[in-house]
């Protein structure tokens, strides 16, 4: 296969939202590796901070400051390429420029805060993690549970409701509350794969990301149009 191959994708091959994920991997495998590299790259500056203790601090300070900013829009970027693959067509460098210039800032405002939920309920279990907070630390871990099942839909729900946050966060628990069942496949399918990427660090910078991104948006595709023929 040449190297962007320009063929297209396939979408009549695509049946259900798990055998599908891998057909549109597979469909555009050049252009998908891109991708993932393209958002990994800014997770380098953060592993340089760690694994260096010996930098300056204000040097460390810049690095982990660099991704906890760039991290957003990549994310951004990684889950509109991936919507447009789901819709058939190619990626390409131009798409992902077009959006960058106008999706930068929006990236930024609505996937920060809604990420950043996780620091907070981190915190406050640190917090809480006395005898005399026992309760309120478990509920506070349950949350925490609840909201990363709840972030299977983030990412998509990003691309339809962009600067929307408290309407991505009222649609993936509804979501969560009307597909249990396909949200719990789906979460242990993410972990699973989080954790591949995790043991194999080529795997982690080369496919995992976009692989999660195109099954979240899959699966989120397939629970949406099942709610629509309900109605």
């Amino acid at each position: 296969m040449p190297f962007f191959d320009d063929s297209g994708t396939r979408p009549e091959e695509h049946r259900g939202p798990f055998f599908s994920t891998f057909a549109l991997l597979f469909d555009q495998i050049e252009r998908m590796i891109a991708l993932n590299i393209a958002w990994s790259i800014q997770l380098i500056p953060a592993i340089l901070a760690f694994a260096f203790p010996s930098f300056p601090i204000w040097g460390r300070a810049l690095l982990l400051a660099y991704t906890a900013i760039a991290i957003f829009p990549a994310t951004g970027l990684l889950y509109k390429m991936v919507a447009s693959a789901c819709d058939g067509d190619l990626m390409n460098f131009e798409a992902g420029k077009e959006f960058l210039r106008g999706g930068f800032l929006p990236s930024l405002l609505t996937l920060l805060p809604l990420y950043s939920i996780f620091g907070w309920l981190v915190l406050l279990a640190i917090l809480t993690s006395g005898k005399q907070w026992f309760i309120v630390n478990v509920a506070i871990q349950v949350l925490f549970l609840l909201t990363a099942v709840c972030s299977i839909y983030w990412g998509p729900l990003f691309v339809e409701k962009p600067n929307r946050i408290l309407d991505i966060l009222k649609t993936s628990v509804r979501i969560v509350w009307g597909s249990p069942s396909t949200t719990s496949v789906t979460g242990f399918s993410v972990l699973l794969a989080i954790a591949l990427g995790l043991v194999s660090v080529g795997g982690l910078f080369l496919i995992v990301p976009v692989f999660v991104a195109l099954l979240e948006t899959q699966v989120f595709r397939n629970v949406m149009t099942k709610v629509s023929k309900r109605k």
